[in-house]
């Protein structure tokens, strides 16, 4: 039994909070809905809408900061918009906001020191909402990390369009560290933030011991496999079978190229398709537990994830140069080698700054026992002693900035800011909230309109009975006719 419903509801009525298909508004019939504006007027608001920083910086250069300031409500006025860091003013700038818009303030003197840094920019006006007229970013300066990339015997073109490619990217965070096989037998893999092993053959025994304790202690390898990889017979470190070389030839359409890509994968973006890249040498690796990210077209695995006590192993079914493929002069072999970097290195490339309300990872799953620290912007605990040991994560309450201080020393300095699609305080128009109401009274009529439909169902007895009628009444006729046919014969 549906009964009739009043809804009172009581709230500031915010276009802002108005989705965007008014058909999620639609009231059940019988709902009647009553609204309560709660200081539904429109207030001339200012704010930091978004803030564009590094997350992280890795030279003594000056960075650049990009700010975006908005008006809602407002008449054109001219504010002045400061950059602070650590608490410091670094920089003040003067902008035109215009009439219910925005406008892009760029700072270019944003120095920052070394470890993990507090970085602000605020719009000097005290208005309705001072809470946002401040945008809250984290930066932290630290030196690059060193990677070893080892070859088979100096100048390789994988080498070249390796390094290239980060270069490319912007990315500064590695410096790369070139060896030949003959020159690594007594190297420590554990000073690298991670190893690239590029078509090798013969590798000494010590040194491979040596990467396979690495990646058990949480290191990473690449291993990019070519025709000098086949005669081994086994992938290096990982142990897995090499099968065979395939290898189709430049001439003509005699090509692999990437069918299936796993989008969840670190080393692969999600919109990445790899399109238009040619694989001519490829070599078969039987995968075993290994995790699948990509697949050429005959289904051979081309690239390998295994997991190996804490660290990775990824492997690469062809080579890094353009002699195998031509990946290294496409588009797509940046982005790759970029995310693989990060991914290998356990860079993080997590945003500047989060919103009040979203969650950060504590720990993993495995860390049980071990305290994590964690202070909120007030600089009180966040967590209990019982919390600090076992929650697996956090959610960020207010705005401002966290100190998460880990027990494996991935410490980290979180700024958290309000949604700002709270500052545009614009009520939602009568006429809207007329047409909200009256949703309710269309859903009656379309279910009356729904209850109307099955009328003509009963229609179809009157149809099918006025046939019936005309059926004998053609037979009576008929027979009439006829008999009076015979009459006339007789």
């Amino acid at each position: 039994l549906k009964l009739p419903l009043a809804v009172h509801l009581y709230s500031d009525m915010q276009q802002s909070g108005w989705p965007a298909n008014f058909n999620d508004l639609r009231l059940s019939a019988g709902v009647q809905l009553i609204p309560h504006p709660i200081d539904a007027t429109e207030t001339p608001n200012f704010t930091v809408e978004n803030v564009v920083a590094p997350r992280r910086v890795y030279d003594g250069k000056k960075t650049r900061v990009l700010a975006t300031v908005a008006g809602f409500g407002n008449k054109k006025a001219t504010r002045s918009v400061s950059l602070l860091l650590n608490g410091r003013v670094t920089e003040t700038k003067q902008m035109e906001v215009p009439e219910n818009g925005r406008a892009t303030v760029e700072f270019l003197s944003l120095e920052v020191p070394y470890g993990r840094n507090k970085g602000e920019v605020r719009v000097d006006l005290s208005d309705t909402l001072p809470a946002d007229d401040v945008f809250y970013f984290s930066v932290e300066r630290s030196d690059p990390r060193h990677a070893l990339f080892v070859q088979d015997s100096p100048g390789s073109r994988g080498l070249l369009y390796f390094k290239a490619a980060l270069e490319a990217s912007g990315q500064s965070a590695f410096e790369i560290e070139q060896a030949t096989v003959d020159q690594v037998t007594n190297v420590a893999p554990g000073k690298y933030a991670f190893v690239v092993l590029s078509d090798i053959g013969a590798i000494p025994a010590a040194f491979e011991s040596s990467l396979r304790d690495y990646v058990r202690a949480g290191g990473s390898v690449l291993i990019a496999l070519g025709h000098l990889s086949v005669g081994r017979g086994k992938v290096p470190v990982s142990g897995d079978t090499i099968q065979e070389a395939r290898y189709a030839g430049r001439e003509g359409e005699r090509f692999q190229t990437a069918a299936w890509l796993d989008s969840s994968h670190p080393s692969i973006l999600k919109d990445d398709r790899w399109e238009g890249v040619k694989f001519y040498q490829t070599i078969q690796v039987a995968p075993g537990n290994a995790r699948v990210a990509a697949r050429l077209s005959d289904q051979t695995p081309l690239l390998l994830d295994q997991q190996l006590g804490e660290g990775h192993i990824l492997v690469f079914a062809s080579s890094l140069d353009n002699v195998a493929n031509d990946f290294p002069i496409h588009a797509s072999f940046v982005p790759f080698i970029e995310q693989t970097a990060r991914y290998l290195g356990r860079l993080d490339a997590g945003p500047a700054s989060v919103l009040v309300g979203a969650f950060e990872e504590l720990r993993d799953s495995k860390e049980k026992g071990a305290a994590v620290d964690v202070l909120d912007p007030k600089g009180e605990r966040a967590l209990s002693l019982e919390e600090a040991t076992k929650a697996q994560n956090i959610q960020f309450t207010m705005a401002g900035f966290y100190d998460i201080r880990r027990p494996n020393g991935r410490n980290e300095l979180v700024a958290v800011n309000a949604d700002r699609h709270e500052s545009d305080l614009t009520p939602v128009s009568p006429e809207s909230l007329t047409l909200w109401q009256n949703t309710a009274q269309g859903s009656a009529g379309e279910s009356g309109a729904a209850g109307d439909e099955s009328k003509p169902v009963s229609l179809w007895w009157y149809a099918m009975l006025a046939a019936l009628l005309l059926a004998v009444a053609e037979s009576w006729l008929g027979n009439r006719h006829l008999s009076v046919d015979q009459e006339a014969a007789a």
